[in-house]
């Protein structure tokens, strides 16, 4: 897969010092080889695309630069299709800049990506996350945006598995004003067998309090019982 992307910066947690030839490119440790995404991003320039291989990065890590993609091993690739090994996020993920891309990530359990920035794309996503984050009891989301207002957000091709607690929001946007957002050929599922669901499983797909301009939700599958609102 990157020989294909033309990568500007690669990260794999088994780098140390020296150069690394891959695909006919060579980084060298430092300026456009890392062992963790933080490194690299504070490195980054505009127009960078940063590799992640394979494995399992615990850092919370903020994208302050604008333009910037993060790609990994299943970059192309459906979240519901058979995937490479995943270079999976496990901690939280803030996007303070424009035009920001994650493509081909995993969101593991402990993930949650906050949106501060317009211009973001999240696409081709496999996402596990239930994450706890400080805005009310036992609330979790992968995808979240209370503290600023965005614009021209785009959700494609992901799986979310939003596990098997309550109040569990796949993407969720509370007080700001979202302008202009796409949700297209994404699969929303629980952990929760309809036996098991309660009044106490207040469970959407999609939550916008205050949406504006177009928001075009296409070709989406929700796959599972709640008492609240699939989409809301």
């Amino acid at each position: 897969a990157l020989e294909s992307l033309n990568a500007t910066k690669v990260v794999n947690s088994t780098f140390t010092n020296g150069r690394y030839s891959l695909n006919e490119t060579v980084y060298t440790y430092g300026k456009g080889a890392f062992s963790n995404i933080a490194d690299a991003l504070s490195n980054a320039e505009e127009n960078d695309k940063i590799y992640l291989f394979a494995g399992n990065y615990s850092e919370a890590i903020t994208l302050s630069v604008a333009n910037i993609t993060l790609y990994g091993p299943n970059y192309g690739i459906k979240g519901t299709e058979t995937r490479n090994n995943e270079a999976a996020l496990n901690s939280s993920i803030t996007i303070s800049a424009s035009d920001i891309t994650l493509n081909g990530l995993k969101l593991a359990t402990s993930c949650n990506v906050q949106l501060l920035a317009n211009n973001t794309t999240i696409t081709n996503i496999y996402s596990t996350s239930t994450t706890f984050v400080a805005t009310g009891k036992e609330n979790r989301k992968a995808i979240l945006c209370v503290n600023a207002e965005i614009s021209n957000f785009v959700l494609s091709n992901s799986y979310f598995n939003i596990g098997s607690s309550i109040y569990l929001k796949g993407v969720f946007a509370a007080s700001p004003v979202v302008t202009n957002a796409t949700f297209e050929n994404n699969y929303f599922t629980t952990n929760l067998s309809v036996s098991a669901v309660n009044n106490d499983h207040l469970n959407d797909g999609i939550t916008i309090y205050n949406p504006a301009g177009k928001i075009n939700i296409k070709n989406n599958e929700f796959a599972y019982s709640t008492y609240d609102y699939i989409l809301f």
